[in-house]
């Protein structure tokens, strides 16, 4: 629901001016100090940008900086602001976490593609449906380029100097070929890139790429044996399953059933990545392994030599996919026990072997679930909600936090009609109460589960506490005149590594409840800092004592900020 801006008392405002202050901007003393509220906002997004490895923001504890870029309709939005309401397609993350709005003149329903870039990664995205006012959560993974083994669970990577293989003019005088270690997955999955001699190597304005030369290629595995506990090579799928793609021309609601994928780079000492790949003989070969044993939607049974699978590319400057080609399972690979797919192509992005749950597969109305414990009481503490589909390649991850306008209640607006198990963890630990292996809750179909479908867990033998936290601007000259901040944006981290974050936002008093948190336990958080002239957060550790906390935003009386303060334990 849209908030409603709520202004002052008019007996506080009247005491303020007896202090010679006007809240309001009059000139009802010499001092004439005053401050402007900022307006509440109907839609926030905001999100965090991960690495896959460490599962931490990109930038946290360190230099490394991330670039958002905001997508509608293939061309950057139009419609996105920063959070002082200027129009803002792309934005600087230097801790990996962003918020931004959404226009308030913007029609309902609307699709946002963000892609998030970063020096040493590989691209990756996410898809956002808005469709009525509110909080919006994203996270967007990705993966680290890199030569170590295994690095992350289900991807492996392989990086080679094709040099000697290059002349001055980008061309390619010697067959290339690259491929990964089909050893080291558990399911033996591999990729291979075939660059035969004669092509030519173009970066996106069209001049070729020479020098000290790198491709660099990435296989990710459809994950159907990985544990719901455990990261996922599909957590880091580029726009998330949900993605919406391109056909002939027109975009198609869906949701994607992964094969694998692949991202394919070559690049420049300099940085220059090719675009193109221009050949007047053979093509560019890329062959593709999908594990035994993965199910054919189209088929409902496991996969056979003979399936047909669609090809799609991803377009990293629009955050969409589309479709390349079809694909044919060849003769299964005994020691590998995969089955390869073969295809040619022409650029280089992400590729990925996906079949498409189309709209008519998909539920027709929003699936709802309550997380109770075992008294059926829902939960006040937040979890990370996984879905997977089985021997499928689908899976959703979702995080849950507690506040009073959050109960443990929430729902999954897009999803397939599948089998799939159910898993809820609590620090990277399940505590899933179900009747499936290890307590995961296992569902015959997606579609048909009832309405506020109720997801059992143990609860964790900690003692959680809530905190009330206020975030006000304050008058630098008069730090009597203070007002609220609505809208603002509030990500909450427990200190040290391996713990998840979670986003709440202040209420037109400029409250917000961090809820569940463990008490005694520090936590870092960033305030988005809603002062003229000043993008990014303000950063502050709190111990979790219940007690409330105070975070005040010092701003001019002019409009100009100049700093801020924190109180609370």
């Amino acid at each position: 629901m849209k908030r409603r801006y709520i202004p002052l008392s008019i007996l506080t405002a009247l005491a303020l001016l007896f202090t010679g202050c006007n809240l309001l901007g009059g000139s009802g003393s010499s001092n004439n100090s005053s401050i402007t509220q900022p307006k509440t906002i109907s839609i926030l997004i905001s999100g965090e940008v991960i690495d896959a490895v460490t599962d931490e923001p990109i930038g946290l504890d360190s230099d490394a900086e991330a670039i958002l870029t905001v997508f509608r309709d293939g061309t950057q939005s139009q419609e996105t602001t920063d959070l002082e309401g200027n129009a803002s397609s792309q934005f600087t993350l230097e801790d990996g976490v962003f918020s931004f709005a959404l226009a308030n003149t913007t029609a309902l329903p609307i699709e946002l593609n963000l892609v998030a870039e970063s020096t040493g990664y590989f691209s990756g995205g996410s898809l956002v449906v808005i469709d009525q006012d509110g909080e919006y959560d994203v996270a967007i993974k990705l993966v680290p380029i890199t030569t170590e083994a295994g690095a992350a669970a289900g991807i492996e990577q392989q990086k080679t100097n094709i040099s000697s293989s290059v002349d001055g003019n980008g061309l390619i005088t010697a067959q290339v070929t690259v491929a990964t270690d089909s050893t080291a997955n558990s399911d033996g999955g591999t990729l291979s890139v075939n660059i035969p001699a004669g092509v030519e190597m173009l970066d996106s304005n069209g001049a070729p790429v020479t020098g000290d030369v790198n491709i660099e290629v990435a296989y990710f595995t459809n994950d159907i044996d990985a544990s719901t506990t455990g990261a996922s090579a599909l957590d880091s799928f580029p726009g998330g399953l949900e993605a919406n793609v391109e056909e002939n021309g027109v975009s198609t609601e869906g949701i994607f059933a992964s094969g694998g994928f692949a991202a394919i780079e070559i690049s420049d000492q300099s940085g220059n990545s090719v675009s193109e790949l221009n050949t007047s003989g053979d093509a560019v070969a890329v062959t593709m392994s999908i594990p035994a044993g993965t199910v054919n939607p189209d088929t409902g049974v496991a996969v056979i030599a003979g399936d047909v699978i669609p090809i799609w590319s991803y377009n990293q400057s629009t955050g969409k996919w589309s479709s390349v080609s079809q694909g044919q399972l060849g003769a299964l690979d005994v020691a590998t026990n995969t089955y390869p797919v073969s295809f040619e192509i022409t650029h280089l992005s992400y590729y990925n072997l996906d079949w498409r749950w189309n709209r008519n597969q998909l539920c027709s109305r929003t699936n709802s679930f309550r997380i109770v414990d075992e008294q059926g009481s829902l939960i006040e503490f937040p979890v990370k909600f996984i879905v997977q589909a089985v021997s499928t390649g689908y899976r959703k991850t979702k995080k849950f936090y507690f506040s009073p306008r959050n109960p443990g209640e929430f729902s999954l607006g897009r999803a397939p009609r599948t089998s799939v198990t159910i898993d809820v963890l609590f620090e990277s630990n399940s505590i899933a109460n179900g009747s499936g292996t290890n307590g995961v809750v296992e569902v015959d179909d997606l579609c048909d589960m009832p309405d506020g479908f109720e997801i059992p867990v143990s609860i964790p033998e900690i003692e959680f506490v809530d905190v009330e936290i206020t975030v006000n601007h304050v008058c630098s000259n008069n730090s009597s005149i203070i007002t609220p901040v609505p809208s603002n944006s509030i990500y909450v981290r427990k200190s040290g590594s391996g713990h998840d974050g979670f986003w709440v936002t202040t209420g037109t008093d400029g409250k917000a409840t961090l809820g569940g948190l463990e008490a005694n336990s520090v936590y870092r958080l960033w305030i988005a800092e809603r002062r003229p002239g000043v993008r990014g957060y303000k950063r502050e550790n709190i111990t979790a004592t219940g007690s409330p906390v105070t975070i005040n935003l010092n701003v001019s009386c002019n409009g100009s900020a100049t700093g801020g303060s924190g109180s609370g334990e």
